[in-house]
């Protein structure tokens, strides 16, 4: 699973064809997307529903999208520490990806690797989306179920409608 994401986020031509044979084995796994401004408590809400899906014997796959560096590309956070403690787990998949700066803050490595994690067996993908004031509307399109957490007291609501984040969200977490 890790070498394949490589090779997708590498865009190594052998990937397309891997694609292709494993997107019939998809479309079992179910996606959800969590978006949120820094700091809202992103990752501490995925490490708890990682636990509790865990606790029903599902298989999870999170996959934490990162601003791009602009020196290297590369993800800039590394993979969550608070997660970490999953890392020993058979049946948990942590991965961060860099967004490579796309506008709507998901490149198409991370849809792809979602068919990917789906594919090999994952009951759960979770997608976790930088939240940085870009628009987060490619979430929307590729998650099952979309949460946007955020913090009480924090930015103006007239703000977050013109955006357009409230419109995506299927659940908001404060």
């Amino acid at each position: 699973g890790a070498r394949m994401i490589r090779l997708i986020e590498d865009n190594d031509p052998s990937a397309f064809g891997l694609l292709k044979e494993l997107y019939p084995h998809s479309g079992n796994g179910f996606i959800i997307g969590i978006t949120g401004s820094p700091g809202a408590g992103k990752s501490t809400l995925i490490d708890a529903l990682i636990t509790e899906f865990r606790k029903l014997d599902l298989k999870v796959a999170v996959i934490a999208v990162d601003p791009s560096s602009p020196v290297s590309g590369g993800a800039i956070l590394g993979d969550r520490l608070r997660m970490q403690r999953h890392a020993a787990d058979a049946g948990v998949f942590i991965r961060s990806m860099a967004s490579r700066g796309q506008k709507g803050g998901l490149s198409r490595a991370t849809k792809d690797a979602a068919i990917v994690l789906d594919a090999m067996g994952y009951d759960i993908i979770i997608i976790e989306t930088v939240g940085a004031g870009q628009a987060e509307f490619d979430i929307a399109s590729i998650a099952h179920s979309t949460g946007i957490v955020s913090i009480p007291g924090t930015g103006d609501g007239i703000q977050a409608v013109k955006a357009g984040i409230l419109e995506i969200g299927d659940v908001f977490i404060v």
